[in-house]
């Protein structure tokens, strides 16, 4: 099953908007409401919302708007060259997913905690004697890359060492108006949301979701994984201790 995340990013703004989507036209029509807060934020006049057409001619509208205002002169440059020079983009990402594993087909792997420590060993083996010849295709994929160096492993095996394993992981949800807008966790983990709340939904948007009396109830579901899916263990502490806080005062 395929689920579509739009992605966007502001020229005032680090934060990146996220959101993922089930339905293509669902997808297209929130990358389209992301381009409107962009040109409004740019110029409400010269940029009005756009109601009709390609989001991605809107967009390049806008970017090229924001170029000229610069002084930067547009004839020429190509499209692929303005998300950097306007320094704002819209984008749509497809993802496959395996509903009935929870598997994203373009997701890097996972591993649990035993699994981990049997690749920490086998990486510091490797930097104390060096590949065996046998395993020299393996380590570099056929001889695509270079083998990994001595800092790369140390940094490599850091980052599993920091990566979360062997507790609980810790999934914030955020809605806005009702609607979940993101998900923040602190390991890699699969979300999947079930929204009951189907008014106004195509009937190609719910699914039929099994309930306890052995019935089903229509629902609008949605997968998060991977990449859509924002890895932030220091975000997620400095949320929880704010909740703790306030319970203090």
């Amino acid at each position: 099953m395929d689920f579509y995340l739009v992605n966007g990013t502001h020229f005032a703004n680090p934060a990146q908007p996220r959101r993922l989507f089930a339905h293509p036209l669902r997808a297209a029509e929130a990358a389209m409401d992301l381009v409107n807060c962009l040109r409004a934020d740019l110029d409400p006049v010269a940029l009005p919302p756009a109601v009709a057409g390609s989001w991605f001619e809107a967009l390049s509208e806008a970017q090229r708007y924001r170029l000229a205002s610069q002084g930067i002169p547009v004839a020429g440059i190509a499209e692929c060259d303005l998300p950097d020079l306007a320094e704002f983009d819209v984008w749509i990402e497809v993802h496959s997913v395996d509903i009935s594993t929870g598997r994203q087909i373009t997701a890097q792997a996972t591993f649990d905690e035993v699994e981990r420590d049997a690749i920490l060993a086998a990486l510091r083996l490797l930097q104390a004697r060096g590949c065996p010849t046998e395993l020299l295709d393996i380590a570099t994929n056929g001889e695509s890359h270079a083998i990994l160096s001595d800092d790369a492993i140390d940094i490599l095996c850091e980052r599993l060492n920091t990566a979360g394993y062997g507790r609980l992981p810790r999934v914030v949800v955020t809605l806005e108006g009702g609607l979940v807008s993101g998900a923040v966790a602190d390991q890699p983990v699969n979300l999947l949301v079930i929204d009951y709340d189907v008014e106004g939904a195509t009937d190609d948007e719910i699914s039929e979701i099994p309930q306890d009396n052995g019935r089903t109830a229509g629902a609008i579901a949605s997968f998060w994984t991977g990449a859509a899916i924002t890895n932030d263990p220091a975000w997620i502490d400095a949320a929880i201790a704010a909740l703790d806080g306030a319970g203090d005062a």
